[in-house]
């Protein structure tokens, strides 16, 4: 599956596996709060949210993939692809509900990212909005 930090693939030059490992490690305390705050944002109701997760979701599974983090690479994908029930919302679930998967989906990208923050939040960090209000 994914690769720890430390790990490297035997066809990389350490220095360039470094390189990318600082360079993933940077991109994940830039977008990992962002996401994380983007998400309470949408729980709460706010759809302008939705392309804020979007975009970081993207660009963290491209980076993902390109270190080795597997299970991240695939969580980011799932929170993209949940995205269209959100912004699509006679295609699938209510928005609600999507918006509570979608948190569901960036609290498993978090831990599929934990090895690259210095801090954990709490599991369940995202309250699950009330199905039927907004």
């Amino acid at each position: 599956m994914g690769r720890t930090p430390a790990a490297r693939s035997s066809a990389l030059p350490v220095e360039l596996g470094a390189n990318l490992d600082d360079a993933f490690a940077s991109e994940v305390a830039l977008r990992l709060p962002r996401l994380l705050g983007a998400t309470t944002r949408l729980t709460d109701g706010s759809d302008d949210a939705a392309q804020e997760i979007l975009s970081d979701t993207h660009a963290l599974a491209s980076s993902a993939a390109v270190v080795g983090e597997d299970l991240a690479a695939y969580a980011a994908r799932e929170c993209e692809q949940m995205l269209t029930a959100f912004v699509h919302p006679g295609q699938g679930a209510s928005r609600p509900d999507a918006a509570a998967r979608i948190a569901g989906a960036v609290d498993a990208l978090r831990w599929a990212l934990s090895r690259w923050t210095d801090t954990v939040a709490p599991r369940n960090h995202f309250p699950r909005p009330v199905v039927g209000r907004r």
